[in-house]
């Protein structure tokens, strides 16, 4: 199972990301099996969060999709926050 850890507070890496970070943490650890960790910092992304053509949103909203899907077993291909 992957997992998709996405924050929306306006201050990047946030405390509130950090303590998404670590539910994600015990979530994983709970888990038999768990696959990539997916993080989304949208604080990031502020200037393309209301263009719809924004292709780096798209691309993480496609991620963040795929990682809800149960029988998900594709791996995003890298973090977009640095942060992490």
């Amino acid at each position: 199972m992957n997992i998709a850890v996405v924050t929306g507070n306006p201050k990047p890496a946030s405390r509130t990301q950090g303590a998404a970070l670590s539910v994600a943490d015990a979530v994983a650890a709970a888990l038999p099996r768990s696959g990539a960790r997916l993080v989304v910092d949208l604080a990031e992304h502020a200037p393309g969060l209301f263009d719809a053509s924004d292709a780096e949103l798209s691309r993480l909203t496609a991620e963040v999709a795929a990682a809800m899907s149960p029988s998900s077993r594709r791996r995003p291909t890298r973090r977009p926050s640095p942060a992490c």
